[in-house]
């Protein structure tokens, strides 16, 4: 009876391991693609920034003609 208890507590410490290591490569995982994700969109809005100084500049230089 011991025994059976005392390898029963040994396994549900391995399974809670094996757990924790999976957790861990998911998190990584996610982290990473989080990482990722905000560098794009780090992109995306240097991007915008950009687009949106053109079209001040050109708002700028054209002509505004009265009806």
């Amino acid at each position: 009876m011991h025994q059976d208890l005392m390898q029963s507590a040994q396994e549900g410490l391995e399974m809670i391991e094996q757990a924790k290591v999976r957790l861990s490569h998911y998190t990584e995982e996610k982290d990473d693609e989080i990482l990722q994700h905000n560098n794009k969109l780090a992109r995306l809005q240097m991007r915008f920034d950009h687009a949106r100084s053109d079209v001040i500049v050109w708002v700028r230089r054209v002509p505004i003609h009265a009806p």
